[in-house]
């Protein structure tokens, strides 16, 4: 599994609190379209399909703590 780098720890860790694209482009002051971006560069390294899978994956390797 490749390592994230800090943005992508950040949108993940937005993303397992249960925030929208746009919100998470809003906190992060992003456009929505850098954050799918983002999102489909972390489900690449995580080897996911979806948000959800993303952040299940995050905690069990450890990448972060429980939301």
């Amino acid at each position: 599994m490749k390592r994230l780098n800090q943005k992508e720890l950040m949108v993940l860790e937005l993303l397992s609190s249960g925030m929208t694209n746009e919100q998470i482009a809003n906190e992060l002051f992003l456009s929505p379209n850098t954050v799918k971006m983002y999102l489909k560069k972390i489900f690449e390294k995580l080897g996911v399909n979806n948000r959800v899978q993303a952040a299940v994956k995050a905690v069990s390797e450890h990448i972060m703590k429980e939301p």
